[in-house]
């Protein structure tokens, strides 16, 4: 349903594949198909069936307390990627991350729409392929996504305030600009 062109954990190697699949879709440099676009839900108007796929698919009490919250304010903030990512999920479809880093974001200064703040993937460095090796199973890779929370996202149970607090400077600027600071 999504192929990313973006490894923000470039760094982070899971397997000799080029990618992987996971329920979680990396919004820089990205693809789709037309049909998808009709799971795309701007309003998130059908709460009640998204809270339930929160509560099936995240066994951490912090993580769905997360991402309920994320529901409940994506409307009054200005964002798309959180209506893509319930999108995903109400579809039970699957994203296609890289394992590799093809794009170069420069969008990162006072001028920028969202990225107005300092950001750590500023100076990702891009790869080539030459050759494309895939997974051996279409499903999703537990490790993959461990490693895009953990890893790249320092999102461990112990470590999900210090990643909102210190390096989730795109949710902190959301929720600032939600506040209004």
């Amino acid at each position: 349903m999504h192929i990313s062109g973006s490894n923000l954990n470039n760094y982070i190697k899971l397997d000799n594949t080029t990618y992987h699949f996971s329920k979680y879709p990396l919004s820089w440099g990205w693809a789709t198909w037309k049909r998808a676009w009709t799971e795309y839900d701007f309003e998130l108007k059908d709460t009640k069936l998204y809270n339930k796929y929160i509560e099936r698919a995240f066994r951490d009490p912090f993580e769905r307390r997360y991402w309920k919250t994320v529901l409940k304010s994506a409307n009054n903030i200005d964002t798309w990627d959180y209506q893509w990512i319930f999108a995903i999920w109400r579809a039970n479809g699957l994203c296609i991350n890289t394992n590799y880093n093809f794009v170069l974001n420069k969008g990162f200064d006072e001028n920028a729409t969202h990225t107005t703040y300092a950001n750590p993937y500023v100076d990702l460095k891009t790869e080539a392929v030459t050759s494309i090796i895939h997974p051996q199973k279409i499903e999703r890779s537990k490790k993959g996504e461990i490693a895009f929370l953990n890893k790249g996202y320092n999102l461990k149970r112990s470590g999900y305030l210090k990643y909102f607090l210190v390096r989730g400077g795109n949710l902190i600027h959301k929720v600032k600009s939600l506040l209004k600071f």
